[in-house]
């Protein structure tokens, strides 16, 4: 049986290297390769790819919150990240959100064959070495929501607002043309939230909202 697989990915080098690649295995046919988050559900219930493997860091885009948009449209499509390095709390809310796991782009090619294969089949891509930690987090994951509140309530109202934005993969002009502010003002606001909460970039930042699926408490007035 052959499968078929759509590709997401903003890399055109990549996704032509796993193209020629896949296409050369006699069970993989790439039905459609990506370079934009917005093109990913309507390409999806378009040509019904298998299996779906999408760059977790998309511009413009939240990778959960696109796996879910993803799977509720096409629910027999297996999906699956792909990510520069490994992380268990965006592993914990891939699963959560029903993709099968993720790979690096460290992946020896022959080991990201079998992966496809193995998401076809429907097992989950659980690095061994994560397992405890992720046991661990899944375990105690009323904890770890309990230290996620507190540390959105060191934020304004208005920073709220604009990490709920954030998470929606907004850019500082979008975000600014949402708020009526300017695109410095909205930047200045955002490096205000990455410095509260303790992360270090604005892909952290959104995916702290992802693994604790906190989008919805942003937007209320009260945490």
């Amino acid at each position: 049986m052959r499968c078929d697989v759509m590709i997401a990915d903003d890399r055109a080098l990549f996704r032509d290297a796993m193209r020629t690649l896949m296409e050369a295995e006699d069970d993989m046919r790439v039905v459609a390769d990506l370079e934009s988050a917005a093109d990913v559900v309507p390409e999806a219930n378009r040509s019904r790819p298998d299996v779906a493997l999408l760059n977790a860091e998309l511009p413009g885009s939240n990778p959960i919150a696109l796996a879910k948009a993803l799977i509720a449209e096409q629910p027999r499509c297996r999906t699956f990240f792909l990510v520069e390095y490994h992380d268990v709390g965006f592993l914990a809310a891939s699963l959560k959100a029903g993709a099968k796991g993720y790979v690096t782009r460290a992946t020896p090619i022959g080991a990201f064959m079998e992966s496809v294969r193995e998401v076809v089949s429907g097992q989950l891509l659980i690095p061994p070495a994560m397992l405890p930690e992720l046991i661990e987090r899944l375990l105690h994951g009323s904890d770890l929501r309990d230290d996620a509140m507190r540390r959105i309530s060191r934020l304004t109202a208005r920073e709220r607002l604009v990490l709920a934005l954030l998470a929606d993969g907004g850019s500082n002009e979008s975000i600014g043309t949402a708020l009526y502010i300017s695109p410095f003002t909205a930047r200045t606001h955002i490096q205000s939230v990455i410095s509260k909460l303790g992360v270090h970039s604005r892909l952290e930042a959104a995916m702290f909202v992802a693994q604790h699926g906190l989008r919805e408490r942003l937007v209320q007035q009260e945490v």
